[in-house]
């Protein structure tokens, strides 16, 4: 850069002990300016050098060797990092490397879009076999929604689609795993197409481990670089989905930490999801935000709104039936197995949430062809006495994965 070029306003330029009042220094569209040099002179005065990254779709950062590409490109090669991630799930009892495709397990579970009251669920608590099944399918008729519906506005009325989704749910009915399922359907372009273009997945119990100060665009670990996520939360604010899972783990601190607002700003995990949470930052993105029940009434204090409330119930009495088909490679064993479950209507029962459905299924892959299991299986605790023993896995060490 020639020093001729510069914009003076008010001061002068000399090859000794100049003084410069102000002077601006400006790049157009698609160009950069690579280390500005005044030799032999004094600069008195506030100085401000700021660098104006994501300009929009295409922008370059200077800087050696940094290029941001646009954002439609940028999405494509997360997708692919998200298709390979995300296509598996490890479960309790892998060991390392074991891992089973998501598609070949996941099963829809039953979601509702109420608040069931206290008769309906002791009556429901009453029930047991094809009777509980029954009472709760009936008592849920018409209020069941798809994941594809979780964010539409309700019964189809043309009001704004609402900002954030509490899924809420008991421990083992499938949330993390719905969660992933959602990840993995968008980034195959099989769900919310047309309605998010990103979709960013945060685990609770992951951010607790994380120690130091950070900004949200580090806390998105993902196939993308900072700048890289900068740029997309900059462009479409409004089409992205933050999916923040286990909020009943996540480790609030009691003290009152200012909120960061943007997401290039330094703070504490936990002080950024609360942030996001809040809307406080990012306000024009979406919300999914998965908990256990116990933890609704807090997660609802802080959470944007406009808000929507749905409970993940487990499988129905359908959903149990897919589950063992597709867990059971041997289709005439799978339905073996199911019939044998179904005759105990204890056993049958706690088979509407999921991990106890996978805990049965893994017992009789391991036992259930040397002979018929289901008489040892009568109480829940019998349940998990005879999985810890089939896995032959120390006790502590499969609690921890329960």
């Amino acid at each position: 850069m020639d020093v001729s070029n510069y914009e003076d306003k008010g001061g002068t330029v000399g090859p000794h002990n100049t003084e410069i009042s102000k002077i601006s220094i400006t790049a157009q569209n698609r160009s950069s300016i690579s280390a500005p040099v005044i030799l032999n002179s004094t600069v008195t005065g506030n100085i401000n050098i700021a660098n104006n990254y994501f300009t929009g779709p295409g922008a370059e950062v200077t800087g050696p060797g940094t290029e941001i590409m646009d954002t439609s490109t940028l999405i494509t090669e997360y997708k692919k990092s998200l298709l390979s991630e995300y296509a598996y799930i490890t479960e309790f009892t892998s060991r390392a490397g074991e891992q089973v495709l998501l598609n070949d397990r996941y099963t829809d579970p039953l979601i509702i879009q109420k608040h069931r009251e206290k008769k309906e669920r002791e009556t429901e608590m009453r029930s047991r076999g094809e009777r509980f099944f029954n009472t709760r399918e009936t008592n849920q008729r018409n209020q069941n929604i798809r994941l594809d519906q979780l964010f539409g506005p309700e019964n189809g009325s043309k009001k704004v689609p609402r900002k954030a989704v509490i899924l809420q749910g008991d421990s083992g009915s499938g949330k993390s795993v719905t969660a992933q399922k959602i990840v993995l359907d968008w980034a195959s372009g099989e769900l919310y197409a047309g309605f998010f273009d990103v979709v960013f997945h945060l685990r609770c119990k992951e951010l607790n481990g994380l120690s130091g100060e950070m900004s949200l665009l580090d806390l998105l670990d993902c196939s993308l670089t900072p700048n890289e996520i900068g740029q997309i939360l900059k462009d479409i604010p409004q089409r992205i989905l933050f999916i923040i899972d286990g909020f009943d783990e996540l480790m609030l601190s009691g003290t009152k930490e200012s909120l960061p607002p943007k997401p290039d700003i330094i703070s504490h995990s936990q002080a950024i999801v609360c942030s996001l949470l809040k809307g406080r930052m990012m306000r024009e993105s979406f919300l999914l935000v998965t908990t256990r029940s116990t933890a609704v009434d807090k997660l609802e204090n802080v959470l944007k709104k406009p808000q929507c409330f749905v409970e993940i119930m487990g499988f129905s009495e359908k959903g149990v039936s897919e589950y063992f088909r597709k867990f059971f490679e041997d289709e005439e064993f799978s339905s073996q197995v199911y019939e044998q479950v179904k005759i105990h209507e204890m056993l049958y029962t706690a088979c509407f949430i999921p991990v106890i459905s996978w805990i049965i299924c893994t017992i009789y892959k391991r036992k259930g062809k040397d002979g018929v299991v289901t008489s040892e299986l009568t109480t829940t605790t019998s349940i998990f006495v005879i999985s810890f023993s089939a896995q032959r896995m120390a006790p502590k060490k499969c609690l921890e994965k329960l």
